[in-house]
């Protein structure tokens, strides 16, 4: 059906490019997971995204970069967070989830 097929191409075509408000949240601690590179650093796990440690300020908080924004997506979105909460997540991103990416880590820690 043509008219489907319209709808599903139009679809994949609409990138979502609204960024999100940062609104501070309280995080349940347990939510937030962490873990390392293939090169040691830092990483973050947060709603099937992986973020890379950007910087540590010295009132604690913590910026995150998406680990996309060093390919060519050049993917925007971050995250600010302080002792386990997240403070502010900062635009939208521009690809798929990290499944793939976070369930190889799992994998090679067994």
């Amino acid at each position: 059906n043509p008219a489907v097929l319209t709808a599903v191409t139009e679809t994949k075509i609409v990138p979502e490019t609204k960024p999100e408000i940062p609104i501070p949240e309280k995080t349940n601690p347990k939510t937030l997971q962490y873990t390392v590179s293939t090169h040691g650093s830092l990483q973050l796990i947060l709603n099937r995204f992986l973020y890379y440690l950007k910087n540590t300020k010295i009132d604690r908080t913590r910026q995150w970069r998406c680990v996309d924004y060093l390919t060519k997506t050049k993917c925007p979105a971050f995250v600010i967070t302080r002792d386990n909460m997240v403070l502010q997540r900062i635009q939208a991103h521009k690809h798929p989830f990290h499944d793939k990416k976070i369930l190889k880590k799992m994998m090679s820690k067994n």
